[in-house]
């Protein structure tokens, strides 16, 4: 089993991490893994990570994203309106990863003929 993995890309650094994005779906397309897994760090902003998952969506091999501990950030003033990270991971990264096909989720799953169970696949 061929396993593709990284993390870290922090798109809302600069607009070199963008292109580094468009990069790694070449790179990924052409290593055509049996499984991509991103380990997190995309941007605290929901609409960045939201980008990010919609540009790998076109990958063909199954696709799983641990939220890092910037996605799930947020600001002292969304916390004082109700929002919190707990609502983030568990509503908004879910239904994100649902939209566009990346495997997520706390409960064991099992796809494409290999079992998930959080953050580890078991072949």
């Amino acid at each position: 089993m061929l396993v593709a993995c990284t993390s870290d890309i922090h798109v809302d650094i600069s607009e070199k991490n963008w292109r580094a994005m468009q990069l790694l779906v070449k790179v990924l397309n052409e290593l055509d893994p049996d499984v991509f897994i991103f380990a997190g760090d995309v941007s605290p902003e929901v609409r960045h990570v939201e980008g990010f998952l919609k540009e790998l969506s076109s990958l063909k091999m199954p696709r799983l994203f641990v939220c890092g501990n910037h996605d799930i950030w947020v600001s002292k003033c969304q916390q004082n309106r109700g929002y919190n990270s707990y609502v983030k991971y568990y509503r908004d990264m879910r239904e994100l990863c649902e939209r566009y096909s990346f495997l997520f989720g706390k409960e064991p799953n099992h796809h494409f003929g290999h079992s998930f169970c959080r953050d580890h696949w078991l072949v």
